[in-house]
């Protein structure tokens, strides 16, 4: 493998393009994707901690009269009810790093609807995510030095369904993928400046992406062993020990200050926090090859088959070239230990691929609905497709090789973006047909988070013109009551549970978001009001289910 140089570029009006049509796509469709399941909690979470901070450090008569307004306004169903305490919370564990900063603009900007208190946390949510796709070129520039290669790489991590639809909405997984490659780029920094300023904005990206999840430590493990190669190995002329201390005392003092859950006891609480996440979970029943699987005991091959099932298909073959490659390359040909970025290369195979993937098999922590717990490995994966596209078109001397791979490329994206088109906004159910001969979405779980009762609402608001709107949703599915917060208050009121009074309308609306159809006990009583369709299979739908 020849040492990466410029072998095709782009202009950076092409560039500028690129990201500037990418934006605003997505300010544009920010208000097409509902309310997934966490998001109430994780916006609670935030004004739990900043009550902490408030208590702590505010006199008690202002400190009462801050947070009485706050339930008034933001919360009035905790009227008469304690506002429970982050120590006692079930998700103290988790950092504050964005939730905390929501609940203060929340607060701040005064929003009087909370269908615009989410779509504001959408566009945060993407903003975050879109600045996240820019430092992926900058770092994978940093790598091949080709303008090109770097933007297709961005174009496979925007066009994968999945992460383009939950890059509006979840703001965990999408975050913390966002910070995990946002941390790698202030690493190779690092290593390449070793000053106080890439000291500090690694050491800040680090700490930040630890507070979303703790596996993020590996980040700095991966970047300690390149910084003690080039040292020790290299011998490379610069103050290892000086630069370690500084870097390490930036993530601690950031870490604490940003996370008031440590406060009162930063090393048993952080050790608290590694615990909680190594054995956190309950058991839950999956869709799963077309079984329900119980999340506690997962078949060894689980995370490997959802990867596959949901990955376009020229990135998971791509990538898997580049793997072999570069280990072909790396062990047999060139057989150089001594170039960092080989070994860079090589670690992030080993430490970011490899160690979390048999974690899983031996540790067999508790995954919830597919993959989504570990999207951070994306960009890496995409990073072997784009070294081996790099050989491919530029160190093989095979004509018809290149010719087949820009074929197979050039249908494999037209595809891709036809399909995101084509099912806008359910991207997030996303499946391809590999191995199945029927569509492999009937074997999984589909709209596990229920962001699809959005539209569903939307309509019977706009299609029943009667004061009140009787309904019913299964709890088996998603909770349908957190998707009615994107309505406004008027016509949120509007919905009443039949649970909640006495079945005396003819009849009411179903909402039903689950593996299977609508169940057989309303079969012969009911008429379809809307139905939405993935690869022409239900994924979510409203029925009218009247009352004999």
């Amino acid at each position: 493998m020849n040492k990466f140089t410029n072998n095709f570029e782009i202009s950076s009006k092409v560039i500028y393009t690129f990201f500037s049509i990418y934006l605003i796509l997505g300010l544009f469709i920010v208000p097409d994707y509902g309310i997934s399941w966490d998001e109430s909690a994780s916006r609670m979470y935030g004004f739990i901690s900043g009550n902490y901070i408030l208590e702590k450090f505010l006199p008690i008569d202002l400190y009462s009269k801050i947070l009485n307004e706050t339930i008034s306004t933001r919360f009035s169903e905790l009227k008469n009810v304690e506002v429970p305490k982050l120590m006692e919370h079930g998700d103290k564990a988790y950092g504050v790093f964005l939730e905390l900063p929501l609940a203060f603009l929340e607060l701040l900007f005064q929003f009087n609807e909370t269908k615009d208190v989410y779509l504001f946390r959408h566009y945060v949510n993407f903003l975050i995510f879109f600045t996240s796709v820019i430092f992926f070129y900058k770092y994978l520039n940093l790598f091949f030095e080709n303008k090109f290669l770097s933007l297709l790489g961005c174009l496979f991590l925007i066009l994968s369904p999945r992460i383009f639809a939950q890059s509006f909405y979840n703001s965990k997984d999408i975050i913390f993928l966002s910070f995990f490659i946002i941390s790698n780029y202030c690493g190779f920094l690092l290593l390449k400046k070793k000053n106080l300023t890439s000291a500090f904005f690694f050491a800040f990206s680090v700490s930040a992406l630890v507070s979303f999840r703790i596996i993020g430590l590996i980040v700095p493990i991966l970047f300690l062993i390149l910084l003690s190669f080039e040292y020790f190995y290299l011998k490379k002329k610069f103050n290892f020990f000086k630069l370690f201390l500084i870097t390490f005392s930036f993530f601690i003092l950031i870490t604490y200050f940003t996370w008031p859950f440590l406060w009162e006891n930063p090393l048993n609480n952080f050790l608290f926090t590694i615990n909680h996440f190594a054995t956190r979970g309950h058991g839950i029943y999956m869709l799963y090859l077309g079984n329900s699987v119980d999340s506690t005991n997962l078949p060894w091959h689980y995370l490997f088959v959802w990867i596959i099932v949901t990955s376009p298909t020229h990135l998971t073959f791509f990538s898997f070239i580049g793997m072999i490659l570069f280990l072909y390359n790396f062990f047999l040909i060139n057989k150089n230990f001594k170039n960092i970025l080989f070994f860079h290369i090589f670690l992030i195979l080993v430490i970011y691929l490899i160690v979390p993937v048999l974690i899983t098999i031996i540790l067999e922590p508790h995954i919830y609905s597919g993959w989504r717990h570990f999207y951070f490995l994306l960009p890496f994966l995409i990073l072997f497709s784009i070294l081996a596209l790099k050989i491919i078109f530029f160190s093989f001397n095979k004509r018809y090789i290149k010719l087949l791979t820009l074929f197979v490329l050039l249908i494999s994206i037209s595809y891709n973006f036809i399909w995101n088109f084509n099912n806008h906004p359910y991207q997030y159910t996303y499946f391809n047909n590999i191995f199945f001969n029927k569509k492999t979405i009937n074997y999984f779980e589909r709209d596990y988070w229920g962001v699809s009762n959005k539209d569903l609402i939307d309509h019977v608001a706009k299609f029943d013109k009667n004061e009140k709107i009787y309904y019913e949703f299964n709890y088996e599915g998603s909770n349908f009551y957190l998707s009615l917060n994107g309505l406004s208050k008027l016509d949120r009121d509007r919905f009443i549970n039949i649970r909640k009074m006495n079945k005396t309308s003819k009849y009411y609306y179903f909402f039903y978001n689950n593996v299977q159809n609508i169940p057989p006990e309303f079969l012969n009583k009911y008429k379809v009001i809307k139905e939405i369709k993935v690869d022409g299979v239900v994924i979510n739908g409203v029925y009218k289910i009247f009352i004999r």
